[in-house]
Formats: C-alpha cells, sequence, structure tokens
C-alpha cells in the first residue's frame, strides 16, 4: 500500500511540473527536477538514472525522441521542452564565458 501511495504522490508531482511548464514558470531543464522527483522520472523514461542527472546539469546531448518522450510524460508540446533546454544552455554559455 505503501508504494501506491509514493506513485500517487510521483504523479502529482508530474503534474504540477507540467502545469507549471504550460504557465512558463520553469524555465530551464534542470528545474524540471525540482519539482518532480528525478529518479521516477528516469524510471518512465526508460533513461538510466545517472545520465539523467548529466543531462539535467547540461541537456546538449539529449535526442529529438528524448524530448518527445519527456514532453509526452510532463503532457506538454515538445517545443516548451526544447525552449526550455535552449534556455538552459544559453545560460550555461552565458556562464562560461565569464
Amino acid at each position: 500500500m505503501n508504494q501506491g501511495i509514493k506513485r500517487d504522490k510521483n504523479l502529482e508531482k508530474i503534474k504540477l511540473t507540467g502545469d507549471l511548464l504550460l504557465k512558463g514558470d520553469i524555465k530551464t531543464f534542470s528545474s524540471l527536477f525540482l519539482y518532480s522527483n528525478r529518479t521516477y522520472v528516469s524510471k518512465k523514461l526508460g533513461m538510466n538514472y545517472k545520465r539523467l542527472g548529466r543531462l539535467a546539469k547540461n541537456p546538449d546531448p539529449l535526442r529529438v525522441r528524448e524530448i518527445r518522450a519527456i514532453a509526452r510524460l510532463y503532457k506538454v508540446s515538445s517545443r516548451i521542452i526544447s525552449d526550455i533546454i535552449l534556455n538552459q544552455l544559453e545560460k550555461n554559455l552565458i556562464k562560461s564565458k565569464k
């Protein structure tokens, strides 16, 4: 029974994160994991947890099919996920130039 409660909380976090994405409140890819559980997300996507952690810091190697899968998980458009990835990449570029 405890597992069911945990899953429900993870689903609630995914829905909340999706709503925040739709509102434009999440600006970077790494911010997704402030609101949703990275372990749960990696399992749902069939992605290695450590790789997802690396991608959270630097989403540059993300593949289009992975972007689409992430968008489906959060029930948002691929464009929204692409935009937050690009925002993060631009911020990383600005930081590295300083």
